[in-house]
């Protein structure tokens, strides 16, 4: 006899959610029961691919109707705190879309939710699939402590993606722009390698586009141990290069199709300790490179299917909230050094971070549109 399924509820069932509704219902170990959206036509959609599924208009009548004992939330950034922690105290397991929140107090929310409630929060941040055993290198200490980081994340977005849904572009719904949307990918991935910063300073921009959040971002990092790096991230860029390299005093990792590894073939500080000229180069040493394959290839469905069967087999998930959060609080402290117009050093106070983004909110800053077509272009 097989071992039961686990039932799945999904709100948010349109977009990005009609995706999950696929991983959802290809998911061996689970059974899509309930499915909710504020939008008809996306439902019945959903309950083509889940037939089984009762259909809800209200996330909360959905977490309360004993339909499920997980969820899927797949919703507007402004709204993963208010859902997720209400799941959470419904006793519902939780695997809510990037990124966790916006803010780091509405994290702290969640994460206490979950401790009290006594169920699984993660959140669908895909790189950690890719990237496991690079971490694992890191971390067991084999290539030695870190000495710099370059991360550029170059993407393109146009406006007429902004003006998908009312919520995106903005400070109060989205939460920013290029930052918490398409790079909160790249900030998990960065510090799931790295471990989070000491210390940030970012200039933000919006170049080309009609809202009032940032399309690009330029930052400089510094760690605990002085170890230092870059961040650059942008949906304003058609350069088809993306840069991600960790460089340690044995050896780097340059991220491409396939990662390489680097091991330095002698001694960092023979080499810069050394003597005179001839001799140190006589002691540079040399890097010797393989490929170093992914830790797995990343499917579509594959944190979905992670995350049922952690609430299956009682197990942690692969994303854990508190790496999540932390992603969160590397984007918020990009956000107030940009503002503030200083470095942050980090830990964050939260009441700081609420006082900077609900001045946001409230319009008290915004990002005007740097660069414009000439009154010549489509005449």
């Amino acid at each position: 006899m097989g071992q039961r399924k686990i039932r799945l509820g999904i709100v948010g069932v349109g977009g990005v959610g009609a995706g999950r509704v696929k991983n959802a219902a290809e998911t061996p170990e689970a059974e899509v029961t309930a499915v909710c959206d504020l939008n008809a036509k996306a439902v019945e959609d959903a309950q083509k691919l889940c037939p089984n599924a009762q259909a809800f208009s209200d996330a909360e009548k959905l977490f309360a109707s004993g339909q499920c004992e997980a969820v899927l939330l797949n919703l507007p950034h402004f709204l993963h705190q208010p859902l997720g922690t209400a799941a959470l105290q419904a006793g519902l397991h939780v695997l809510v879309e990037k990124p966790m929140a916006i803010r780091i107090g509405e994290c702290d929310k969640m994460l206490a939710a979950a401790k009290k409630a006594g169920k699984l929060l993660t959140v669908h941040h895909q790189k950690r699939i890719t990237q496991r055993h690079v971490v694992n290198l890191m971390r067991n200490g084999e290539l030695g402590p870190l000495v710099r980081a370059t991360y550029i994340s170059n993407s393109v977005r146009n406006n007429k993606y902004y003006r998908t849904g009312a919520w995106r572009g903005t400070w109060k719904y989205e939460g920013g722009g290029v930052l918490i949307n398409q790079a909160i990918h790249d900030i998990d991935a960065l510090l799931n390698v790295t471990g989070q910063v000491a210390e940030v300073r970012a200039r933000l921009d919006n170049l080309f586009h009609d809202h009032e959040v940032e399309d690009t971002c330029t930052a400089a990092l510094e760690y605990a141990n002085g170890a230092t790096g870059t961040f650059v991230a942008n949906v304003s860029s058609f350069s088809p290069t993306n840069v991600v390299e960790y460089e340690t005093e044995r050896g780097a990792i340059q991220f491409g199709k396939p990662i390489k590894l680097g091991r330095l073939d002698g001694g960092v500080y023979d080499f810069y300790d050394a003597g005179d000229e001839a001799e140190m180069f006589a002691k540079k040493p040399g890097l010797t490179w393989q490929d170093f394959p992914e830790a797995e290839p990343f499917e579509p469905g594959s944190l979905v299917r992670d995350f049922v069967l952690a609430v299956r087999d009682g197990r942690k998930p692969l994303v854990d909230p508190e790496g999540a959060r932390e992603a969160v609080h590397f984007f918020n402290a990009l956000v107030l050094s940009h503002f503030l117009q200083k470095p942050m050093r980090l830990p964050l106070d939260p009441a700081q971070v609420d006082e900077v983004f609900d001045a946001l909110a409230a319009g008290k800053w915004k990002l005007a549109r740097r660069f414009k077509a000439p009154a010549s272009v489509g005449a």
